[in-house]
């Protein structure tokens, strides 16, 4: 029988580190102590949440003053706080939605950990920071191409001095990947790729440059370099220069630290049921190489056939190390429970292999942050309570619309609405009985929902200091000219 060596576990525990990315790199908890804004019930909303919310998750458009726009925001988060505070008062029956809370608390106690037994350990060095800065100034667009074969990598080297990318024919197209780079600079590629691409000249081919597992060949393409450099803009620029260094750091020091927790311990895989599972994923589980730039990870339905089709062995032993053991089935719950941005990509052996240690190793951490009392840290209560309301949020709202029926009569009565043949004939005939339903539902929950949210101000009172968001808000006559962009707020867990 095939057997997994165990080095093989350390290495991918030790390789695939957490690399949390912080809105704010800082371990001082007066970070949580700043002036509310507003109190509902037993929630609060203060300047730092309500500047997060507007630029992460915007709730207002263009045309808006930034003072309307930014009660569109609170207004949003208020609603958000009466919601959260319902659903927790009707008692969490829910395992999934409970198993997601937990997974949020512990994954913030992971992050406050990270942040007292690393932080402390980073240095930058005046030199680090000069030359971020002058990197900082530099935009560049790149032509690239990625494989894991050394081999294809010095053909596709030669290739790309004299051919475009859209020339080249991948060797191995399902396990590589061509593309053009959208402009970028400093802090958005890996370290790697900056180490050489900021001193390369227009038209330039270089490579191979190693990334994990696989390796990258690169041409500049395009490049913009500002040439306006002063002590006054280093000065203004220094946080951010210094949070993508302090991130690359603290990497290299997080290694070690896992390292040490975990390098006396006894970590073993069960191959009677890791081959069944790592099939079963090979079979199922949807290819996750992508031309998107943004990866693409284990989704909901994928997990669910994996629980169906593993039953048998569910209940069986999977991994076993010191102070901890998982089944198949547990193993399985644990990745539904993740956010899907924060799970890993599984398909093949090496993945899966990479899934168990980041169990693993997850396990370990959280012992870790519940033994120095993490659970009561005022950062990490501050951020798990911040998530678990928009989780929370989101299920009563889905649980309300539940409430929402929509009749036969109803669908009819839309059809014969003066205008319906039109509209539905410029739509091609779009819109059957089902589109129509989800449209009448759709307009019954938006009432549903405002009605239902007024009558929670009476058992959630809500107190704004209009004062203090007046002093925070910057323009707040401005008018807004342009349109929101979601920016998604990254945590690589995994």
């Amino acid at each position: 029988m095939a057997t997994i060596k165990k080095n093989t576990i350390y290495t991918l525990i030790s390789s695939f580190i957490i690399f949390i990315l912080l809105l704010i790199n800082c371990s001082n908890e007066n970070q949580v102590k700043q002036k509310v804004i507003v109190t509902v019930g037993d929630r609060v909303i203060d300047w730092k949440l309500v500047k997060r919310s507007f630029h992460l998750d915007p709730k207002w458009g263009r045309g808006l003053t930034i003072q309307e726009a930014y009660q569109n925001q609170l207004d949003y988060l208020i609603d958000q706080k009466l919601l959260a505070q319902e659903a927790i008062s009707r008692g969490l029956s829910d395992e999934l939605l409970k198993s997601r809370l937990k997974y949020i608390k512990e994954k913030e106690m992971i992050k406050e950990l990270y942040r007292r037994e690393v932080s402390s350990k980073v240095e930058i060095t005046n030199q680090e920071y000069q030359q971020a800065y002058e990197r900082l100034k530099i935009l560049v667009q790149f032509e690239f191409i990625f494989t894991p074969n050394l081999n294809n990598v010095h053909r596709y080297l030669q290739k790309l001095k004299s051919q475009s990318i859209d020339e080249i024919n991948l060797i191995s197209p399902s396990l590589e990947q061509k593309g053009i780079s959208p402009m970028f600079g400093f802090g958005d590629m890996a370290p790697e790729i900056e180490d050489v691409i900021f001193d390369m000249e227009l038209g330039e081919v270089k490579g191979p440059i190693k990334i994990e597992n696989r390796y990258m060949v690169i041409k500049l393409i395009d490049g913009i370099r500002e040439k306006f450099l002063s002590e006054s803009d280093f000065a203004e620029n220094k946080n951010r220069i210094r949070k993508v260094l302090f991130d690359r750091k603290a990497r290299k020091i997080s290694d070690e630290y896992i390292y040490n927790i975990l390098k006396n311990d006894e970590i073993f895989i069960n191959p009677e049921t890791f081959f069944p599972l790592s099939e079963h994923f090979s079979l199922y589980v949807s290819n996750k190489n992508s031309d998107d730039p943004f990866p693409i990870y284990l989704d909901n339905k994928e997990i669910k056939t994996a629980q169906a089709s593993l039953k048998e062995i569910s209940d069986k032993l999977l991994a076993k190390y010191k102070g901890g053991e998982f089944t198949v089935g547990e193993f399985l719950r644990r990745l539904f429970s993740m956010p899907r941005g924060m799970r890993p990509q599984v398909n093949m052996a090496p993945q899966l292999k990479k899934a168990i240690a980041i169990s693993i190793r997850n396990d370990y951490l959280t012992r870790q942050a519940y033994k120095q009392g993490l659970d009561k840290s005022p950062v990490v209560k501050y951020e798990t309570e911040s998530q678990s309301d928009e989780i929370l949020s989101r299920w009563m709202l889905k649980e309300m619309k539940k409430k929402v029926n929509v009749t036969e009569a109803e669908i009819n009565d839309f059809k014969q609405k003066e205008n319906f043949s039109n509209v539905n004939n410029q739509l091609s005939g779009k819109l059957t009985d089902s589109v129509i339903e989800d449209i009448i539902r759709d307009y019954k929950f938006s009432i549903y929902r405002k009605n239902f949210s007024d009558s929670l101000l009476s058992v959630y009172p809500v107190k704004v200091d209009t004062l203090l968001l007046s002093e925070n808000i910057p323009d707040p006559e401005k008018i807004i000219k342009y349109k929101p962009i979601s920016f998604s707020y990254v945590e690589k867990f995994n």
